[in-house]
């Protein structure tokens, strides 16, 4: 493949999945806030602070909760595909990932052409793979199985993946197919 076409066609599924993450958030932002108020609330609830240690990290999950909801928030007011940030904010938590940033992470060694793409158009283009079979792969292999979210302090930011992976496919595949 030409680098220019795969780069090109990397920058359209890119958007793409931008479009697709806030539209996800969208649709079940506000059952995702009530997970996290029932989760806050069920802290609140059992957690035993014995030390300042253990309320410094109790005030820390809930401030970290807190901000997700705020983030999720933030997507309902997004009105256009310019705002697709606003929902890659949210599901990663408020850590910046510019969008080279996901395309590195897409082009790891985990990644193949054929899960991006589907088939040449007339023009010589690849068509961008909307097909839940090479979208997954892409979304476990360089997103919910990356290293980068496999520590405690990234605990967050891999069980938020997990939570939006399902809606998230869903709307992804409707929006380009």
């Amino acid at each position: 493949m030409a680098s220019s076409v795969t780069g090109s066609n990397l920058n359209a599924w890119v958007n793409a999945f931008q479009k697709a993450v806030l539209q996800a958030y969208k649709m079940i932002g506000s059952q995702r806030i009530r997970n996290i108020e029932n989760e806050i609330y069920n802290m609140e609830r059992k957690c035993v602070l014995k030390t300042d240690a253990d309320i410094d990290a109790y005030n820390i999950r809930v401030e970290r909760l807190m901000n997700q909801i705020s983030r999720i928030n933030a997507c309902f007011s997004a009105c256009d595909e310019k705002s697709g940030g606003r929902g890659i904010c949210a599901l990663f938590h408020g850590h910046y990932v510019s969008t080279d940033g996901l395309i590195t992470l897409l082009n790891n060694a985990n990644n193949y052409p054929i899960n991006l793409y589907y088939e040449m158009s007339v023009g010589g283009e690849f068509k961008l793979n909307a097909k839940k079979e090479g979208f997954d792969i892409i979304y476990d292999n360089c997103l919910l199985n990356n290293q980068l979210f496999s520590t405690i302090e990234n605990e967050h930011i891999k069980n938020e993946l997990a939570c939006m992976r399902a809606m998230i496919i869903v709307e992804f595949v409707k929006n380009n197919m």
